[in-house]
């Protein structure tokens, strides 16, 4: 499979940023949903 152009592919580490930067995005949206479905 081409796969080439994928951010941060020749990282290291690359994968598993990535996977952080994901799960960190969706802890904030997650949060930040909940935190405003109280306030109605």
């Amino acid at each position: 499979m081409n796969v080439g152009g994928i951010s941060l592919a020749e990282n290291h580490h690359g994968f598993w940023l990535l996977v952080f930067i994901v799960a960190s995005f969706t802890a904030l949206a997650g949060w930040w949903a909940f935190r405003h479905s109280r306030n109605i």
